[in-house]
Protein backbone atom coordinates (compact mmCIF):
# COMPACT_ATOMS: atom_id res chain seq x y z
CA UNK A 1 0.00 0.00 0.00
CA UNK A 2 1.36 3.27 -1.14
CA UNK A 3 2.27 5.88 2.12
CA UNK A 4 0.19 8.98 1.57
CA UNK A 5 1.32 12.19 2.59
CA UNK A 6 -0.41 15.82 3.09
CA UNK A 7 -0.15 18.77 1.28
CA UNK A 8 -0.56 22.00 3.18
CA UNK A 9 -1.57 25.10 0.37
CA UNK A 10 -0.66 28.45 2.09
CA UNK A 11 -1.73 31.35 2.66
CA UNK A 12 -5.14 29.47 1.92
CA UNK A 13 -4.63 26.86 4.58
CA UNK A 14 -6.11 23.98 2.23
CA UNK A 15 -4.32 20.70 3.09
CA UNK A 16 -4.63 17.50 0.53
CA UNK A 17 -3.76 13.90 0.27
CA UNK A 18 -0.91 12.89 -2.14
CA UNK A 19 1.45 9.72 -2.70
CA UNK A 20 4.39 9.99 -4.32
CA UNK A 21 3.41 8.26 -7.62
CA UNK A 22 2.34 11.38 -9.26
CA UNK A 23 2.62 14.87 -9.43
CA UNK A 24 1.21 17.45 -6.35
CA UNK A 25 -0.89 19.49 -9.01
CA UNK A 26 -2.16 15.76 -10.89
CA UNK A 27 -3.71 15.19 -6.91
CA UNK A 28 -5.03 19.03 -5.89
CA UNK A 29 -7.17 18.99 -9.77
CA UNK A 30 -8.77 15.44 -8.96
CA UNK A 31 -9.47 16.43 -5.90
CA UNK A 32 -11.42 19.81 -6.74
CA UNK A 33 -8.70 22.10 -6.63
CA UNK A 34 -8.06 25.18 -8.97
CA UNK A 35 -5.30 26.52 -6.83
CA UNK A 36 -2.70 27.45 -9.47
CA UNK A 37 -2.83 28.96 -12.92
CA UNK A 38 -2.66 25.71 -14.78
CA UNK A 39 -1.92 26.45 -18.54
CA UNK A 40 -0.29 22.77 -19.36
CA UNK A 41 0.45 20.71 -16.57
CA UNK A 42 3.63 19.41 -17.85
CA UNK A 43 5.92 21.96 -17.03
CA UNK A 44 6.12 23.93 -20.22
CA UNK A 45 4.17 27.15 -18.69
CA UNK A 46 5.36 27.77 -15.22
CA UNK A 47 1.78 28.58 -14.20
CA UNK A 48 1.94 25.90 -10.99
CA UNK A 49 5.15 27.55 -9.68
CA UNK A 50 5.22 27.21 -5.64
CA UNK A 51 7.78 27.40 -3.02
CA UNK A 52 8.41 24.70 -0.45
CA UNK A 53 8.61 25.96 3.29
CA UNK A 54 9.13 22.42 4.92
CA UNK A 55 9.48 18.83 3.98
CA UNK A 56 11.68 16.63 1.07
CA UNK A 57 10.34 16.23 -2.48
CA UNK A 58 11.50 14.57 -5.66
CA UNK A 59 11.56 16.71 -8.47
CA UNK A 60 10.84 15.41 -12.09
CA UNK A 61 13.20 17.09 -15.01
CA UNK A 62 11.96 19.85 -16.73
CA UNK A 63 11.11 19.86 -20.46
CA UNK A 64 12.61 23.20 -20.13
CA UNK A 65 14.56 25.81 -18.02
CA UNK A 66 11.30 27.20 -16.23
CA UNK A 67 13.08 27.41 -13.02
CA UNK A 68 16.60 28.50 -12.56
CA UNK A 69 18.97 26.87 -10.13
CA UNK A 70 18.99 29.98 -8.11
CA UNK A 71 15.31 29.87 -7.65
CA UNK A 72 15.06 25.61 -7.24
CA UNK A 73 17.89 26.58 -4.18
CA UNK A 74 15.67 29.22 -2.74
CA UNK A 75 12.35 26.18 -2.49
CA UNK A 76 11.01 27.10 -5.94
CA UNK A 77 9.09 24.62 -7.64
CA UNK A 78 6.28 23.73 -10.48
CA UNK A 79 3.52 21.56 -8.63
CA UNK A 80 3.18 19.45 -11.83
CA UNK A 81 6.80 17.76 -11.81
CA UNK A 82 6.82 17.96 -8.26
CA UNK A 83 6.29 14.63 -6.31
CA UNK A 84 6.16 14.33 -2.51
CA UNK A 85 8.72 12.18 -0.32
CA UNK A 86 6.99 13.39 2.90
CA UNK A 87 4.22 16.08 4.25
CA UNK A 88 4.76 19.26 2.87
CA UNK A 89 3.90 23.15 3.22
CA UNK A 90 3.68 24.59 0.69
CA UNK A 91 3.15 28.27 -0.74
CA UNK A 92 1.03 29.32 -3.74
CA UNK A 93 2.79 32.58 -5.05
CA UNK A 94 0.24 35.57 -6.10
CA UNK A 95 1.11 35.00 -9.49
CA UNK A 96 -0.44 31.70 -9.83
CA UNK A 97 -3.23 32.33 -7.19
CA UNK A 98 -6.77 32.13 -7.87
CA UNK A 99 -9.42 34.37 -6.36
CA UNK A 100 -11.65 32.55 -3.80
CA UNK A 101 -14.73 32.48 -6.17
CA UNK A 102 -12.46 30.39 -8.39
CA UNK A 103 -11.84 27.88 -6.47
CA UNK A 104 -14.66 25.33 -6.02
CA UNK A 105 -15.25 22.99 -2.75
CA UNK A 106 -13.49 19.37 -3.14
CA UNK A 107 -15.79 18.49 -0.17
CA UNK A 108 -18.87 19.49 -2.42
CA UNK A 109 -17.74 18.17 -5.48
CA UNK A 110 -16.81 14.56 -3.96
CA UNK A 111 -20.32 14.74 -1.78
CA UNK A 112 -22.05 15.60 -4.52
CA UNK A 113 -20.57 12.60 -6.68
CA UNK A 114 -21.36 9.97 -4.05
CA UNK A 115 -25.10 10.76 -3.63
CA UNK A 116 -25.57 10.85 -7.48
CA UNK A 117 -23.27 8.00 -8.73
CA UNK A 118 -23.01 5.74 -5.27
CA UNK A 119 -19.47 5.62 -2.99
CA UNK A 120 -18.34 2.27 -4.66
CA UNK A 121 -18.06 3.67 -8.45
CA UNK A 122 -16.22 7.09 -6.76
CA UNK A 123 -13.86 4.64 -4.99
CA UNK A 124 -13.24 2.68 -7.46
CA UNK A 125 -12.65 5.18 -10.30
CA UNK A 126 -9.14 6.26 -9.91
CA UNK A 127 -8.37 2.55 -9.94
CA UNK A 128 -9.58 1.94 -13.52
CA UNK A 129 -6.36 1.76 -15.98
CA UNK A 130 -8.54 3.83 -18.79
CA UNK A 131 -9.72 7.23 -18.04
CA UNK A 132 -13.39 8.36 -16.68
CA UNK A 133 -14.86 11.52 -16.51
CA UNK A 134 -18.06 12.35 -15.34
CA UNK A 135 -20.28 16.13 -15.42
CA UNK A 136 -23.62 16.11 -13.40
CA UNK A 137 -26.75 17.53 -15.59
CA UNK A 138 -25.95 21.42 -14.79
CA UNK A 139 -21.95 20.65 -16.27
CA UNK A 140 -20.49 20.27 -12.85
CA UNK A 141 -17.50 18.04 -12.74
CA UNK A 142 -18.18 14.87 -10.77
CA UNK A 143 -14.95 12.65 -11.19
CA UNK A 144 -11.88 13.01 -12.82
CA UNK A 145 -9.95 9.63 -12.00
CA UNK A 146 -6.08 9.61 -12.57
CA UNK A 147 -5.44 8.88 -15.90
CA UNK A 148 -8.12 11.41 -17.36
CA UNK A 149 -6.21 13.92 -15.60
CA UNK A 150 -3.54 12.38 -17.48
CA UNK A 151 -4.89 12.44 -20.49
CA UNK A 152 -6.87 15.89 -20.59
CA UNK A 153 -4.22 18.20 -18.24
CA UNK A 154 -6.75 18.58 -15.66
CA UNK A 155 -10.23 20.54 -15.99
CA UNK A 156 -12.59 19.59 -18.96
CA UNK A 157 -12.40 21.58 -21.97
CA UNK A 158 -15.44 23.21 -23.56
CA UNK A 159 -15.22 20.74 -26.18
CA UNK A 160 -16.04 17.81 -23.49
CA UNK A 161 -18.32 20.50 -21.65
CA UNK A 162 -20.40 20.37 -25.49
CA UNK A 163 -20.12 16.61 -25.97
CA UNK A 164 -21.82 15.81 -22.53
CA UNK A 165 -24.60 18.05 -23.42
CA UNK A 166 -24.79 16.12 -26.28
CA UNK A 167 -24.95 12.52 -24.43
CA UNK A 168 -27.37 13.89 -21.94
CA UNK A 169 -29.37 15.25 -24.53
CA UNK A 170 -29.49 11.88 -26.77
CA UNK A 171 -28.86 9.17 -23.95
CA UNK A 172 -27.82 6.89 -25.87
CA UNK A 173 -24.13 5.34 -25.70
CA UNK A 174 -21.99 6.95 -28.92
CA UNK A 175 -18.41 7.13 -29.97
CA UNK A 176 -16.79 10.59 -29.66
CA UNK A 177 -13.67 11.99 -31.46
CA UNK A 178 -11.74 14.61 -28.17
CA UNK A 179 -9.18 17.07 -29.40
CA UNK A 180 -6.59 17.47 -26.11
CA UNK A 181 -5.65 20.63 -25.27
CA UNK A 182 -2.55 21.82 -25.36
CA UNK A 183 -1.27 19.66 -27.24
CA UNK A 184 -3.56 18.73 -30.38
CA UNK A 185 -4.14 15.16 -29.65
CA UNK A 186 -7.03 13.43 -30.89
CA UNK A 187 -8.26 10.91 -28.40
CA UNK A 188 -11.09 8.23 -28.86
CA UNK A 189 -13.94 8.45 -26.06
CA UNK A 190 -17.43 6.36 -25.55
CA UNK A 191 -19.91 8.55 -23.87
CA UNK A 192 -22.97 7.20 -22.45
CA UNK A 193 -25.67 8.97 -20.00
CA UNK A 194 -25.94 8.41 -16.20
CA UNK A 195 -29.66 7.22 -15.68
CA UNK A 196 -31.97 6.98 -12.42
CA UNK A 197 -35.40 5.68 -13.65
CA UNK A 198 -35.99 7.30 -17.29
CA UNK A 199 -33.98 10.08 -16.90
CA UNK A 200 -30.44 11.01 -17.61
CA UNK A 201 -29.00 12.70 -14.66
CA UNK A 202 -25.04 13.12 -15.49
CA UNK A 203 -22.60 12.11 -19.14
CA UNK A 204 -19.51 9.95 -18.66
CA UNK A 205 -16.78 9.86 -20.59
CA UNK A 206 -14.35 7.08 -21.01
CA UNK A 207 -10.82 7.00 -22.63
CA UNK A 208 -10.20 3.39 -23.37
Amino acid sequence: MTLKRTVRFEPLGITIECEATEPILHYALRQGLRLVDTRCAEGDCGGCKAMVHSGQIHRVEQPRPILSAAEQAQGHVLLCRTHVKSDLVVELLPGSLLTPSQRPDPFDRHHAAEKLLGPFIVAAADHLSDGLLVLDDQGRLLVLNRAAAHLLHGDPSQEITAVCRTILESALPQTYQITCAPNGRVLAAIGFPVMKGHHAVASALLFP
